[in-house]
């Protein structure tokens, strides 16, 4: 009887743990601005004119590089098409820099601009955070352009995701709007 026991417990043990491999093992986790409630990733809301896919894309057409320029206080990017884009030095203009890879640009009550540098290259992301959406977009696009020394037209070219976080607005979280001014830039729901 107690070799019964004995068995089934190590078999209970054995499943558990397993269990618990396999559901820590496949969970991903998306990059996020930070790891309070205003994180920009959010995968609840539903819209049918905005995709859900790439809220933090690799661009149009594949991958970016970045390289200093000869003013160290500049960046020049190279899109996937091989145009150049001269942009202010993340590292010369950033409010925090958490890591190597991710630098945080602006932060304002509005909006936060994070740019963050992984595989597929440099990338920006605006993460509204007011709860007028439409105005705190328009601010955070504004200052994009002044911080980065930017036309509209360069910053089309860029990889740059504009998000809401679900405590802002959960029917327009978890989507990638792109820049108002794009061709690719999306509406807010209504």
């Amino acid at each position: 009887m107690d070799k019964k026991k004995i068995i089934l417990a190590v078999s209970a043990l054995v499943v558990l743990s397993a269990l618990l491999i396999l559901v820590f093992s496949t969970k991903k986790k998306p990059p996020a601005t930070d790891t309070s409630e205003t994180s920009a990733i959010s995968t609840s809301a539903s819209s049918s004119s905005v995709s859900k896919e790439n809220v933090f894309p690799s661009g149009p057409g594949g991958k970016y590089s970045i390289a200093q320029s000869s003013d160290q206080h500049k960046s020049i990017i190279t899109t996937p098409k091989g145009e150049r884009i001269e942009i202010n030095n993340p590292n010369s203009i950033a409010e925090k820099k958490l890591d190597d890879k991710d630098i945080i640009l602006k932060t304002a009550n509005d909006y936060q601009i994070l740019y963050y540098n992984y595989n597929e290259g440099p990338s920006f992301l605006v993460s509204i955070l007011s709860f007028d959406i439409e105005n705190a977009r328009r601010l955070g696009e504004e200052t994009l352009l002044s911080t980065l020394g930017i036309s509209k037209e360069q910053a089309c070219k860029l990889s740059v995701s504009l998000t809401v976080p679900k405590n802002v607005s959960e029917k327009a979280s978890g989507y990638n709007y792109g820049l108002s001014f794009c061709s690719n830039g999306k509406h807010f729901p209504k």
